[in-house]
């Protein structure tokens, strides 16, 4: 018989006696793998989330290491580094540029105070999850930044804010205007543990070593990643996600995007009497 084996269980007068043990249908073969592929669709997708969330935790150590290294910059030089763009400085956090001058040795201003001496091939430098290939293209000798993380332009600006005419500022030099100083002190920063200093980047945006947005120099640019959400990066969604940042007391963790649109959280100066203009941007609610 199809689909059934005879098994002789007994003999009798009347002949042999047998039980029909029934195989799978097909039905039920199908059943029973639907239910296996939506089991290992499960443990696959587990498997996957396991992975991003290590990935994440190595991002954030990364940033830890960056702020616990800039904090001892600051001990030692009594100012927080450079900003990394050009013109490249040797107090540039981090020398990330090939154009950089050969005494800058490829290493940052911080690099002194990393494991490694701060060399641009450690991995501390990269968010595991960043696809450089993504990254924005540049123009003349440094077509990408092939990095994942900037810094705080109002903290380590490098080359002043000056008040313009009508209460407007300025990122860059302006004649006649004196500037502050080209990078803030430890004690300028109010609230450190409040003051975003680092950002792992959207590499839909990125493009060298400041984050700068608040100041309109890259409108639209420099905005905190969302990668480890496993989504699209959405850089004009300022609302979408949450990313990892590094704080001026050299602490890390992991953020909504929206925060870093709040003044609260990237202005040095507050709270208090600010000289830097509100956001550029309406915001869509907010913390």
């Amino acid at each position: 018989m199809a689909g059934c084996d005879l098994v002789p269980v007994w003999r009798s007068r009347g002949g042999i006696v047998v039980r029909k043990l029934h195989g799978f249908t097909l039905v039920e073969l199908l059943v029973v793998i639907g239910i296996i592929a939506v089991l290992l669709g499960l443990v696959l997708v587990s498997l996957a989330r396991a992975r991003e969330s290590a990935r994440s935790v190595q991002c954030l150590s990364n940033l830890r290491s960056l702020g616990q290294a800039m904090t001892a910059y600051v001990q030692r030089y009594e100012r927080f580094p450079r900003c990394a763009v050009e013109p490249f400085y040797r107090e540039d956090w981090f020398h990330w540029s090939d154009t950089a001058t050969v005494h800058l040795k490829k290493k940052g201003g911080i690099g002194e105070f990393l494991n490694d001496g701060g060399s641009t091939s450690s991995s501390v430098w990269v968010c595991p999850s960043d696809d450089m290939e993504t990254h924005l293209v540049r123009t003349g000798n440094d077509p990408k930044y092939r990095f994942s993380y900037s810094v705080n332009f109002v903290i380590c600006t490098y080359a002043g804010i000056n008040q313009q005419p009508g209460g407007r500022l300025s990122a860059w030099p302006t004649e006649g205007l004196p500037p502050l100083p080209r990078t803030m002190s430890y004690a300028q920063v109010k609230q450190p543990e409040n003051k975003i200093l680092i950002i792992d980047e959207s590499s839909e945006t990125i493009d060298d070593g400041a984050w700068a947005w608040q100041w309109g120099v890259n409108p639209g640019r420099n905005i905190l990643s969302n990668r480890h959400d496993k989504k699209s990066e959405k850089s004009g969604d300022y609302n979408a996600g949450y990313g990892n940042a590094g704080f001026a007391d050299g602490h890390a963790e992991r953020i909504p995007r929206i925060r870093t649109f709040n003044q609260k959280y990237y202005d040095p100066f507050l709270p208090g009497s600010s000289p830097l203009p509100p956001p550029a941007v309406t915001l869509p609610g907010g913390e």
